[in-house]
């Protein structure tokens, strides 16, 4: 009893087959993939550099400026 009134004030109001609106076109990627190609390395080094980020912001700051590498940094031995 409850469920249909509550379901027919939710549905009040809305299309009855709703679509998502969502980016459409080729050219829509994963932020990591633009900010890759705008940086010129793989999607995968950017998701690499956010985790150390925020694992490590000393580290990461040392790769900002060129004292190590994303690379350099993942594999250091603690």
């Amino acid at each position: 009893m409850f469920a249909k009134e509550a379901n027919a004030r939710m549905v009040k109001g809305k299309k009855n087959d709703p679509v998502a609106n969502l980016p459409q076109g080729s050219n829509q990627g994963k932020a990591r993939e633009q900010a890759a190609e705008v940086v010129n390395v793989s999607p995968r080094m950017v998701q690499d550099a956010k985790q150390i980020k925020r694992d490590n912001p000393e580290a990461f700051e040392r790769i900002k400026s060129g004292e190590v590498t994303v690379h350099e940094q993942q594999f250091k031995l603690p």
